[in-house]
């Protein structure tokens, strides 16, 4: 009787899995396999997938917020591997290598000055390539779907380094992503699902200027004031008004700092009130 009545409801939560894995990542084959759990009309089963379904769709929009696009960059990282040579390979991989060892060197001075509560996450650094972003963070979605400790990465483009992006600029945006490491770290599996509300901009700029937060209130205001200045002389004119939607601007920046000063409990208020504009901050500043 009651094996009965779960049959309605895991069929719907089966269907309703497949077309969300349908609109991002999974191929016909992983199709298939789901059909081949609802024909087994188990509702654990079907729970289960239903949970790995949204994780899925959580990093996705944790990269696709970014501009990230997975299928590309495998393909792209496929024909790279068929066309370059391997003396080509190997200099390619040195900024790549120079990059990592770089930001892994800042990542823990500044996860020990200003982030104790990161003293024990694994953060994985990674590279990436882009016309637009330097950094990126995310979590790792294999650590996510087995028991035991979540990891964390943190992508750098080599070209940051190459374009000499001010130093304290540098450290200034890898506390704005530890910021988001942070938030991870601060969330568990189930809440992390939530990240599928990075479809939307007001959301991603909530989410983006939090940790713009994190970093001005651990003592990084100037520095990404400088990053932002530097940024917006360095990436393409149809990406600029994004960034500055969905982070501080440098004018913006100046009257956070003008606020902290004067009222520096303004700061825990705005972590849970995040300003969207200029506006809001000289109001919150009053």
């Amino acid at each position: 009787m009651v094996q009965r009545e779960s049959r309605p409801l895991d069929a719907s939560l089966c269907g309703f899995s497949l077309e969300l894995l349908r609109a991002t990542l999974l191929n016909s084959s992983t199709q298939r396999l789901i059909y081949s759990c609802a024909r087994m009309k188990t509702i654990t089963l079907s729970l289960i997938l239903m949970a790995l379904t949204c994780a899925v769709v959580a990093q996705y929009f944790i990269l696709r917020a970014t501009h990230f696009d997975p299928g590309a960059r495998v393909l792209a990282a496929i024909d790279l591997a068929a066309l370059q040579s391997a003396p080509a390979a190997k200099q390619k991989a040195a900024p790549a290598n120079s990059a990592i060892e770089r930001t892994r060197k800042l990542v823990d001075e500044i996860r020990a000055a200003a982030y104790p509560e990161l003293r024990d996450a694994q953060i994985n650094i990674e590279t990436f390539e882009d016309r637009a972003d330097y950094f990126r963070s995310s979590f790792s979605f294999s650590r996510y779907l087995l028991p035991g400790k979540m990891r964390y990465r943190l992508l750098v483009n080599p070209c940051v380094f190459e374009s000499q992006a001010p130093d304290e600029g540098v450290r200034a945006i890898l506390a704005h992503e530890l910021g988001h490491t942070l938030y991870f770290t601060q969330r568990n599996r189930i809440e992390l699902l939530g990240l599928v509300r990075l479809a939307g901009k007001g959301f991603t700029a909530r989410f983006e200027r939090w940790a713009d937060l994190q970093a001005i209130a651990r003592g990084y205001g100037e520095g990404l004031k400088a990053y932002r200045e530097w940024l917006y002389q360095h990436v393409p004119v149809d990406r600029l008004a994004e960034k500055r939607r969905n982070y501080f601007s440098p004018e913006e920046i100046d009257a956070i700092l003008a606020a902290k000063q004067k009222r520096p409990e303004q700061m825990a208020y705005w972590l849970k009130h995040v300003p969207l504009n200029l506006r809001e901050i000289q109001a919150g500043a009053q």
